[in-house]
């Protein structure tokens, strides 16, 4: 849901390989609310998007420790002109290294996640890269598509999307 209809996404019918988008235009967002219960202890997440800026939120679970100031969720940033990458989509916590210099800042990508008790990782078209059996599952709270995991945002991490969604698969 998107109350503000400023804030809404645009549905572009035939974006990426002729397939319809939901189409992000920096200041965009999208919120599921609260879907926790339905992974309690394990969730798989696939996101295919087009990215077209090197600051952007695909997907967030905000709750306590992991909304912003307590631990990050945001999948890109650059901090002091660095790329930079804080993961903590499904995790008790938060990952600086995953997917070290490989976090993308433009062009069309696969982006999955993989939490359980036991395991988290993360991969970028199909090649692993995340912290293996580091950290534990978290399910979050609010889920978001596109936008910042605090409300409302601070300048710093005002990380809306600049791209495209066209498919988000996530399951138990």
């Amino acid at each position: 849901s998107q109350a503000d209809g400023a804030g809404m996404p645009a549905l572009v019918a035939s974006a990426l390989n002729g397939e319809p988008v939901m189409r992000f235009d920096g200041n965009d967002g999208l919120s599921l609310g609260n879907i926790s219960a339905a992974f309690p202890s394990a969730a798989s997440l696939f996101i295919v998007a087009t990215i077209n800026d090197d600051q952007y939120n695909l997907f967030t679970t905000v709750s306590g420790a992991d909304a912003h100031s307590g631990g990050d969720t945001w999948w890109r940033f650059a901090y002091s002109g660095t790329p930079s990458a804080y993961m903590s989509v499904f995790r008790n916590g938060r990952t600086y290294a995953v997917l070290a210099g490989r976090v993308p800042s433009s062009g069309s990508h696969v982006f999955a996640v993989e939490s359980s008790s036991s395991k988290w990782e993360m991969l970028l078209d199909g090649t692993g890269g995340g912290d293996n059996n580091y950290g534990s599952h978290r399910a979050g709270d609010e889920y978001r598509i596109g936008m910042p995991d605090n409300n409302p945002p601070s300048s710093e991490a005002a990380k809306f999307l600049n791209g495209d969604i066209a498919e988000i698969i996530i399951f138990n």
